[in-house]
């Protein structure tokens, strides 16, 4: 199968904008529209298009998240960020089935000694979408009035 993935450009940056206190955020476009997935035989099989088409319509965007991080004591510190990434149209590909988001951060860390405990928690709202496949443009579904939540968690020994 011929596959062709996206590039991507991304910009992460900090800066201490008091003491104990830092200014994160990065901003990321991503080239998804150059994204080719074509199976062989794909077009024979389901007779549309032409060979080489792909299995994925995927637009382009761009996101940027923007936190602040706080260390509170020399064993605790924590972090909240802010995400955006702009919808761009609603009919999607069904392998990307949301088209854009909003998110909000919460993040901690605590050392003890060699011991360093992590966790975080991510609340996301993806923005509504209707996945599509061929033409016309018509959706096969609706994804809407959703959200997602994200824990991680990680432990860490220094030797």
């Amino acid at each position: 199968m011929d596959v062709v993935s996206p590039a991507a450009i991304n910009l992460d940056f900090q800066t201490g904008i008091a003491a104990d206190t830092l200014l994160f955020g990065s901003v990321r476009h991503a080239w998804y529209d150059d994204t080719i997935l074509s199976p062989e035989y794909f077009d024979s099989v389901v007779g549309i298009g032409t060979e080489g088409d792909s299995i994925t319509d995927i637009a382009s965007t761009w996101a940027v998240n923007l936190g602040i991080g706080r260390r509170f004591s020399n064993s605790f510190s924590g972090s909240v960020a802010f995400g955006l990434e702009p919808g761009i149209d609603d009919l999607v590909s069904p392998l990307s089935p949301m088209d854009g988001n909003r998110s909000i951060s919460i993040g901690g860390q605590y050392t003890m000694g060699d011991v360093i405990l992590s966790g975080g928690l991510q609340y996301t709202i993806p923005d509504d979408a209707r996945p599509e496949t061929g033409t016309p443009d018509v959706a096969r579904a609706d994804f809407a009035d959703n959200d997602a939540v994200a824990v991680g968690v990680s432990s860490a020994y220094r030797f």
